[in-house]
């Protein structure tokens, strides 16, 4: 969401990630936003399981992805051990998994930090890209 000059909220499509599915349409309020079919088909990820875990991961909710019957106390146990640990920095997440001894945990770790610093690399990009445009505009 971006505020106008206003201050109104609008929503904000990121085209890059945005699959078509209408997950954000049925979240925001009603017309906020509209589905419309693009003239050109966007490839999902490989499989539904494949694009429920990179969407878990962005939003921070894994653990509860892995870890989905909050009746079980174990599973609201391990959900929040899980986010925790997810919320640390890089060695402690290292040091957490090796005492764990979990290759499970190793890999997930691994894919979230190579998800965080590929978003890391586009946002840099994204401001690299501003800044050259704007020292065209003032060229």
């Amino acid at each position: 969401m971006e505020a106008d000059d206003n201050g109104k909220k609008h929503p904000v499509i990121n085209k890059e990630i945005c699959l078509g599915c209408g997950v954000c349409a049925r979240n925001c309020g009603p017309k906020a936003i509209e589905m419309q079919r693009r003239p050109v088909q966007v490839i999902t990820p490989v499989n539904s399981t494949h694009r429920f875990v990179l969407q878990a991961i962005e939003k921070g909710t894994l653990q509860n992805l892995i870890f989905d019957n909050e009746a079980f106390a174990n599973h609201r146990a391990m959900a929040a051990v899980f986010g925790t640990i997810l919320k640390l920095p890089p060695m402690k997440q290292a040091l957490a998994s090796k005492q764990l001894k979990s290759i499970y945990l190793d890999k997930i770790l691994s894919v979230n930090a190579k998800h965080k610093q590929e978003e890391m690399d586009r946002r840099i990009a994204e401001r690299k890209a501003g800044a050259t445009d704007q020292e065209e505009t003032t060229v």
